[in-house]
């Protein structure tokens, strides 16, 4: 599960423009406040999640309470989104393969000599079965970012 921090950090990264988000002092974040409505944070966690950018410099003061990243965060922000672009790339690659493999399989069973047709397709379908464990198992393993 994804961090307080990195979730705000998120949504100020992809609402930049948007400065009336920016607009607080940390007492101020309250329910009622953007930052908090927006996000699926409550205000307490949004407020510990704002002093953690806060104490790594991931945001700074920009003058009239408006906040905004610092070079820091904005990094931060890009390589988290560029994680997750990633993540979701190998998550279409590795279905890619299990389909190819899937096909794979009952086209070997299918031709394998001496065996009936309903032998093959049994061992068909307990392969792709085996493949689907091993899948579904690889996917919980798969860290949201």
């Amino acid at each position: 599960m994804r961090q307080n921090w990195a979730k705000l950090l998120h949504f100020i990264y992809t609402h930049d423009q948007k400065r009336e988000y920016y607009k607080l002092t940390e007492p101020e974040l309250q329910g009622d406040h953007p930052l908090v409505q927006n996000t699926d944070l409550s205000a307490e966690e949004a407020r510990d999640a704002f002093r953690f950018l806060q104490r790594n410099d991931l945001i700074e003061d920009h003058g009239e309470e408006f906040f905004q990243l610092t070079k820091k965060g904005f990094e931060v922000a890009r390589d988290h989104e560029q994680a997750a672009s990633q993540a979701k790339i190998n998550q279409s690659i590795s279905t890619l393969t299990a389909v190819l493999a899937f096909v794979a399989i009952i086209d070997l069973a299918l031709s394998l000599d001496g065996l009936s047709r309903f032998s093959s397709v049994l061992l068909a379908i307990v392969v792709i079965i085996l493949i689907g464990l091993v899948v579904s198992s690889l996917a919980d393993l798969n860290v949201d970012l």
